[in-house]
């Protein structure tokens, strides 16, 4: 799709790729520049999901080592996302283009884990803005990958339907500060902190609505024991 010659002179972060190995188990297709490459193929030609593609595991080269008789590349996420800030401000993108594209790539990896998540957690991706273009990097993530792992995003995908209901029938905060302030506490910073671990435990099913508000008013009160 991209000459080499091109991406020499316009993305040579990702040129580079090129012969940085992956774990076969995982990675049969090859190096990380054949990953890539396969993955640019599988989304929408739109300049988000072209470039979260290209520079999904630009920081592999910088991460991958041989450890335990395989190779892994520890928080490459974090670098591609680091190294995708530097390389979208040089080629001129917006900074809502290039940010959408950074949480793109900070969040890819959390997607092949989606199903272990808390259900707070995903609810929390589901509810932002960017979260199709999210899966949609995800699915082609794993196209790139010739694993057959066509399950998992099947997996993924029933898992979301299912709590596009539970978005739909249920809000997303069971307990506001209108709560904390009939209780008698006074607004103030912690209140966010509070609201925010009471409406998790309630989408988590550790508690029900009336258990989410005595837990948001024992948090927000002051001297009380956070147990």
């Amino acid at each position: 799709m991209f000459p080499k010659e091109v991406l020499q002179m316009v993305l040579p972060e990702v040129a580079e790729l090129e012969g940085v190995q992956q774990n076969p188990e995982w990675h049969p297709e090859g190096d990380v520049l054949t990953h890539t490459m396969l993955v640019v193929q599988h989304v929408a030609k739109t300049p988000v999901l072209i470039m979260a593609a290209l520079l999904h595991d630009v920081g592999k080269k910088a991460t991958t080592t041989f450890e335990d008789g395989r190779w892994r590349a520890h928080g490459h996420d974090k670098v591609s996302a680091n190294m995708t800030r530097v390389i979208m401000k040089r080629m001129k993108f917006s900074k809502l283009e290039t940010e959408t594209v950074v949480w793109l790539i900070t969040k890819h990896m959390t997607m092949h884990n989606f199903m272990d998540l808390k259900t707070s957690k995903k609810l929390s991706l589901m509810r932002d803005g960017r979260f199709a273009d999210l899966l949609a990097l995800h699915r082609a993530d794993i196209l790139g990958r010739d694993t057959n792992d066509g399950a998992h995003y099947h997996e993924v995908m029933a898992e979301v339907s299912r709590l596009a209901i539970a978005i739909k029938d249920e809000p997303e905060k069971v307990v506001t500060g209108k709560d904390l302030i009939v209780a008698g506490l006074t607004p103030g910073r912690h209140f966010g902190p509070a609201l925010e671990a009471a409406n998790n435990a309630f989408h988590d099913n550790e508690v029900d609505i009336q258990g989410a508000k005595d837990l948001a008013v024992r948090l927000a009160t002051p001297g009380e024991e956070h147990v």
